[in-house]
């Protein structure tokens, strides 16, 4: 009877989720692909105690104040939710705290111990409840009543998935328990009414000594086949050498299409050989925007069908089965990795974010602060895209709604950028830069209470239409740089008077070799006289030394190199983009603070004669020059020093040191 009711609930975990709000797809089977194993860290001879939960939850006990929500055995790991549909399709969230104990462990001779815990966390819908949520503990006293114990909650990094990508968390055993000879471990799960989120944990292991140091994994070649075998639900860096033998056009798998026609230039599937058909011998590859795209992609380079190349990135779930994502390194058959150029590989190697939200919202998390209204992935005419909105049940509602990244690794970057499309539409056109935000910071551990966030200006814009516009280089704060955990969201706010609809695609984040990071760069031409030809820019003798006019500026740029200059123009307008493309607006009405443009002559209004100036917020600069806050600046002439580098795909100035304004 005991295993009739597990099998019930197991069927809840996989059927139950499919119209979950968080999660665009259905609860995704980790194990797809013939892919089985474990995964998480490995025994050694210094393990103290190991439970794998692959096929059963071993010497492991529980105990819950529900009994209709238990720990179970499934898909190769103990699970454990609180979440399950009625009878008529609707969500029902149950309350209980659970915990699952293990046997006792011996630490009376140990100087040092940790804990390797593999597991992933799904569906938790607020960041501020993780921790409290998901706990592991200890005790010296347990005797099989959990809810009687005394428990020591243990520092504990929850990984909080928005896929079931299972990750390692190293948790450190305090020095209070070390010595003694009665140790018990417990994964505490608890959820609410109006909350529930899914726990799998794989594998429990305790080792003897310090947590180790982080070791960077060498990327092992493999067929397609070998790779399917490999992936265990951790990302793991590979590199395949395989056929190209299609793509897949919309959002499911099932949709594969084996042929040359591509109508996508976002993915492609491989092989090991060049006339498979069979879509469960085959991994799908996501590639990223800029060279690596247009290099390999079948809509632009349909003679790429069935060629052989070798991919290196990083096994993940796509489409919800084993794919290959964050490529950084794509070479056809005869190629070596030096005939991409030294500068291409560094360029490549520096993408840190590469998530369109095509079919998902990738390895973003959630979290509502205020109401349920959450973000989610949405798709119109084929174009996918993340999309929030407060606007419910025929009214504008209370909401603040957050759309996380995964962590960055910025140890080693010395400049690093972020852009992305947008669209901004209804609700209050004035609330456009204080209700949708770009926040960072170094410190997110889940707990948004104990995390210091930091606003970046994008010149956010609501101008009443559903066309996508994109936000520039948005350059990471100085401060964030050198940091190992780096976490960028978007931050959503409505309210009962006024609500907007966000959507957001095309995000990319780049290290310092970046350039331009948008797919259209160079389909505006830039033009303007060239230096000491005359037309209408001001002769350029009669400019101080080392001062440049704004066409010398336009032509001393190049494509991806930062240049220190002083130049001197006329404030004409402010920037915008659509899809990436550069638009200038020779007006006060509507700028933006975080940015202007300047030209040779008061009166240009030809964008590609232009030079858009990034106006750091929070800057002196911004203060005094934006047209926003001082129209009265239009057709005034400045002289700026900054970086020439790109901006809005084009030549620009930003972080400006110093100005004068005449």
């Amino acid at each position: 009877m005991k295993n009739l009711k597990y099998l019930f609930i197991a069927a809840l975990v996989l059927f139950g989720f499919n119209a979950c709000e968080d999660v665009p797809a259905p609860y995704d089977i980790p194990t797809l692909n013939g892919n089985g194993g474990t995964g998480g860290g490995e025994s050694s001879e210094n393990t103290i105690f190991e439970q794998n939960f692959s096929s059963s939850l071993g010497e492991f006990k529980q105990s819950t104040t529900n009994p209709d929500v238990q720990w179970v055995n499934d898909y190769s790991a103990a699970v454990i939710t609180g979440h399950e549909k009625d009878a008529s399709g609707q969500s029902v969230y149950k309350a209980v705290e659970s915990y699952l104990v293990s046997p006792a462990f011996d630490l009376t001779d140990k100087e040092a111990a940790y804990i390797t815990l593999n597991h992933v966390i799904c569906y938790a819908k607020n960041a501020n409840t993780i921790k409290e949520n998901h706990q592991i503990l200890a005790s010296t006293d347990y005797t099989g009543d959990a809810t009687k114990a005394t428990w020591i909650v243990l520092d504990f990094e929850p990984v909080n998935s928005g896929s079931f990508t299972f990750a390692d968390s190293y948790i450190k055993i305090p020095e209070e328990l070390l010595g003694k000879s009665n140790v018990y471990l417990a994964a505490k799960y608890k959820s609410t009414t109006s909350e529930a989120s899914t726990w799998e944990i794989k594998k429990i292991i305790v080792n003897e000594g310090e947590i180790p140091e982080k070791e960077e994994v060498e990327a092992k070649e493999m067929t397609v086949a070998e790779a399917l075998a490999a992936y265990t639900g951790t990302a793991t860096p590979a590199v395949v050498k395989a056929y190209i033998v299609g793509f897949i056009p919309d959002k499911s798998i099932d949709e594969a299409s084996f042929s040359s026609s591509a109508t996508s230039k976002t993915n492609i599937i491989i092989a090991d050989t060049p006339d498979e058909t069979d879509i469960n011998k085959c991994m799908p590859v996501q590639l990223p925007s800029g060279d690596i795209r247009n290099k390999v992609n079948l809509q632009d380079n349909p003679a790429n069908y069935k060629k052989f190349v070798t991919l290196t990135g990083s096994l993940e779930k796509y489409f919800g089965v084993t794919g290959l994502k964050s490529v950084s390194q794509a070479l056809f058959e005869g190629e070596s990795s030096e005939d991409e150029g030294d500068k291409d590989n560094e360029q490549l190697a520096k993408t840190y974010i590469d998530e369109t939200f095509a079919t998902d919202l990738g390895s973003f998390t959630t979290a509502q602060m205020v109401n349920d209204y959450a973000w989610k992935h949405e798709e119109y005419n084929g174009k996918g895209y993340a999309k929030v909105s407060g606007y419910a049940d025929g009214a504008s509602q209370d909401a603040e709604s957050w759309l996380i990244s995964p962590a960055m690794d910025f140890s080693k970057e010395t400049a690093a950028t972020i852009n992305f499309d947008y669209v901004i539409n209804k609700g209050e056109t004035s609330l456009a830069a204080a209700n949708h935000k770009l926040m960072i910071t170094s410190s997110y551990s889940g707990d948004f209470y104990t995390t210091t966030w930091e606003e970046l200006d994008f010149g956010a814009e609501n101008d009443g239409t559903w066309t996508f516009r994109n936000s520039g280089n948005i350059a990471v704060p100085a401060e964030y740089l050198g940091k190992e955990a780096v976490v960028i969201a978007f931050k959503y706010v409505s309210t009962t008077a006024a609500s907007s609809t966000w959507e957001v695609n095309n995000l990319l984040i780049t290290g310092e070799v970046g350039g331009s990071v948008n797919d259209n760069t160079g389909d505006n031409e830039q033009g303007g006289d060239e230096p000491g030809t005359g037309g209408e820019e001001e002769d350029t003798p009669t400019l101080p030394e080392g001062v440049l006019s704004v066409s010398q500026a336009i032509a001393a740029y190049v494509n991806g190199e930062k240049q220190e200059v002083t130049v001197t123009g006329y404030i004409v307008g402010y920037a915008t983009s659509s899809g990436g493309s550069f638009v200038g607006k020779f007006t006060t009405e509507g700028a933006a603070a975080s940015n202007m443009l300047i030209a040779a002559t008061p009166d240009e209004t030809d964008s590609s004669k232009c030079i858009p100036v990034q106006l750091p917020s929070n800057s002196d600069t911004r203060a005094a020059l934006n047209l926003k806050d001082n129209p009265g600046n239009l057709g005034k002439k400045v002289t700026l020093t900054g970086s020439l580098e790109a901006y809005f795909s084009a030549p620009g100035l930003k972080t400006p040191t110093a100005f004068t304004l005449e």
